[in-house]
Order: C-alpha cells, then sequence, then structure tokens
C-alpha cells in the first residue's frame, strides 16, 4: 500500500532521496502548496504521542488521499466526528451543571468518515503507550469498546479509572475555586508568574482596544447577567494546535466567587483537509447539539475584533493523562481510559446511524479491520516521520 501514499511525506522522500532536477523542482512546488497541511514542529514537542496530538491536520490530509486504499466501503459511513481524537480531549467536567463525561476540545470537529475517526484514537493511545501494548492489541481493546457503544451497549467502568467518574458537583466546584485562586492576586492574574500578558500589549490603536474589551464584557454579562469583570489578559500559545490563535482571559466574580473564562480563536478545524466544513457557527451549533445534548451559556461563539472566538470556563481537571509516566500502573491506566474513550466515542458516532449496516461492516472481519487499523496507522506515522524531518532539517 505504500506506493499509494502521495502526501507531503512521499514527497518530501523523493526530495531527500535525490533525482533528476525536475522531479526536484515539482516536489519542491507541491510542498509548497499554501493549501498543503502544515506540518507543524515545535521544540516542546519531543515525544511521538505529542507529534501526533500536534498534526491533526497532516492526518487528515493523509487521510484524504490514502484512506481509500485501506479502508474502502467503510468510509462511506460519515457523520458528525471528534476530528482530533486522544485520551485528553475527553474529560468530566461541569457542564449545563451536571458533572459529565464529554469531548471538551470541539475545534476540530467536523463532517467525516466515523472509521478514521476511531482509527486515530488507536493511533493517539498507540503513541501514548510507549510500545508497552502492541498496536494490533490496542486496536482490539477499543474496537470491542466502540462497538459497545455503537449499539448502545452498557459499559462495566473498570475499577482503575471508576474514580474518575466519582466526582461530585461540590468536590468539583471546590477544586475549580481552588485553581481560579492560584491564578490570582488581589483580585488580578498573575501576569508573568502565569505567563500572561496586559491584553492590551496586543493593540497599539486604543480604539480597537477599547471595542475589544466591550465585546468581551457584553458577551460574558449576556451569559451571566449579575457577572463583575475584574480583570482581562492575554494569554500566549507557545506550542501545540492552536499556536497561532488568540486567546484572551477574563476574571469574572458571579454569586461571590471567582471565575476565569476563556475566549480563544476557532480556525479552521483539521478535517477540512479531508472535506469541506460548514461554516463556523452552523457547525459549532451542530457539534452542541450532536456531541453534547444540552446548551450551556458559558459556552458559546461570539465575534472580536472581526474573528470568531469560543467562550468557555477554565476547568478544573479531575483527572490527568500522564503522557510522558513510564510506570505499569500509569500505562494501564491510559489503556483503560482510552477504551472508555472509544467506547464513548461510538456512542457519539452510533446515534447519528439509523440502522446496522456500518456495525455489520465493522464484524465482517475483525481480523482484517484490525490489521487494516495497523497499516494505515503504521503508514501514517512513518510519513508524518519523514515530513518532521524534512521540515527541522529546513529550518536548520
Amino acid at each position: 500500500m505504500m506506493n499509494v501514499i502521495l502526501t507531503f511525506g512521499t514527497l518530501m522522500a523523493l526530495l531527500l532521496a535525490g533525482g533528476n532536477s525536475i522531479a526536484q523542482e515539482r516536489c519542491a512546488e507541491l510542498l509548497s502548496d499554501a493549501n498543503r497541511a502544515e506540518v507543524r514542529t515545535f521544540d516542546a514537542s519531543q515525544s511521538l504521542s505529542q507529534k501526533i496530538r500536534d498534526n491533526s491536520p497532516h492526518y487528515w490530509e493523509f487521510s484524504r488521499v490514502n484512506g481509500k486504499s485501506y479502508f474502502a466501503e467503510l468510509l462511506n459511513f460519515q457523520g458528525l466526528i471528534v476530528g482530533d481524537t486522544h485520551a485528553g480531549n475527553f474529560i468530566v467536567s461541569r457542564l449545563a451543571g451536571k458533572m459529565q463525561f464529554f469531548i471538551a476540545d470541539i475545534k476540530d470537529s467536523g463532517q467525516g468518515p466515523f472509521i478514521l475517526d476511531f482509527s486515530r484514537l488507536v493511533l493517539s493511545t498507540h503513541a501514548y503507550l510507549k510500545g508497552h501494548v502492541k498496536m494490533s492489541e490496542t486496536a482490539e481493546a477499543l474496537i470491542s469498546a466502540y462497538k459497545s457503544g455503537l449499539s448502545g451497549a452498557e459499559y462495566k467502568i473498570p475499577k482503575s479509572i471508576r474514580w474518575i467518574f466519582e466526582q461530585t458537583l461540590n468536590d468539583y466546584s471546590k477544586a475549580e475555586q481552588t485553581y481560579v485562586e492560584s491564578k490570582v492576586k488581589k483580585q488580578k492574574f498573575k501576569l508573568k508568574e502565569e505567563k500572561l500578558e496586559e491584553i492590551s500589549f496586543s493593540y497599539s490603536d486604543p480604539r480597537r482596544f477599547n471595542k475589544l474589551q466591550a465585546n468581551i464584557e457584553k458577551a460574558v454579562q449576556e451569559s451571566i447577567p449579575d457577572a463583575e469583570i475584574l480583570d482581562l489578559a492575554f494569554r500566549p500559545r507557545e506550542r501545540g494546535g492552536s499556536v497561532d490563535m488568540a486567546r484572551y482571559w477574563a476574571l469574572v466574580r458571579t454569586d461571590g466567587q471567582l471565575k476565569i473564562l476563556e475566549f480563544k480563536q476557532v480556525s479552521v478545524p483539521s478535517t477540512a483537509n479531508y472535506t469541506q466544513q460548514q461554516e463556523t457557527f452552523a457547525r459549532y451549533e451542530r457539534i452542541f447539539k450532536i456531541f453534547w445534548q444540552v446548551t450551556d451559556p458559558l459556552f458559546k461563539l461570539t465575534k472580536l475584533d472581526g474573528d470568531i472566538f469560543l467562550m468557555r470556563p477554565k476547568k478544573s481537571d479531575v483527572f490527568r493523562v500522564k503522557y510522558s509516566s513510564q510506570s505499569k500502573k500509569d500505562i494501564e491506566f491510559g489503556l483503560q481510559l482510552a477504551a472508555y474513550d472509544a467506547y464513548y466515542l461510538g456512542t457519539l458516532h452510533g446515534r447519528q446511524l439509523s440502522d446496522q449496516k456500518y456495525q455489520q461492516a465493522l464484524d465482517m472481519n475483525k481480523k482484517s479491520l484490525i490489521e487494516r487499523i495497523k497499516k494505515f496507522n503504521k503508514d501514517y506515522m512513518e510519513d508524518l516521520k519523514k515530513s518532521l524531518e524534512y521540515m527541522q532539517g529546513k529550518a536548520l
């Protein structure tokens, strides 16, 4: 199947291998195409797991060019997908006044094939487990959980992760307040300590800054009418999938408590590298309706300074995914959590299906499905590796 891979890494490999000047010029032309998915290289992204999480756009471009060669008829089963499925994007937090398990990072969600959404979860899980578990074993465990979710079956949560579902709303609220208080001093953000900047630093035109500030205040008070905004800050990103997107923090007091609301600029979803997506407001409305099935006034889109931002509360982590840990206990936790993520992903996909045809297609040959996912992900990792090598060499 490698002979069908015609994406960034293959073109880059041709360049590195030499060859005639005409071929090299054509490769360079294709590589410089402004429409190609960016291959992201960050100094902080040393692990394979982090590099995969940073490069969701590249994954979807690879999938668009090569997916049919691996998954054929399974690509026909499509709907709203998460887009960047990995353990850190599934959380337990407050949503619409209740503690819920849900997909929090929805910036890459859009229309696409269910199987590719699931395959990326297998990929990110395998990278996270660092070779402690074979990819075929990871795929088998996650397929079983995923199919349970598709069918709507009850999932027996293992003891090793059960505690994350037992967090009460009261305990979470206390932890959230502790988190907020750690970020502020005398009702102002700790700028230097928290790597924040004064929001006005980003604006040389005072009128433009005043308008931004007014729009932030308006968005907050539409959701929390009694809110008092105590401070605003700008949060630069040093690395990650949202590195070029603006983020603003608002310190709010309501009902005698402090809350941090983040305004995160919305970018083009990585799934747009696979197929054209809806305009932003329609896409997010669909995400809220299908994935969350509730409305929460603290999560909403708003326009600031001509761009679209998602307002959302800064959360307190009920659990942390220890991507860098090598301990047996953390590896076991990671695998059990990924299995539940797969189950939950199955429920999200399953609620969009009107019949059993997708499940039946997955059941046709379990061994073949595992091998297809394994082959696709290994070829993708090789392509990403070559692409990163090229980009890093180019930077030097």
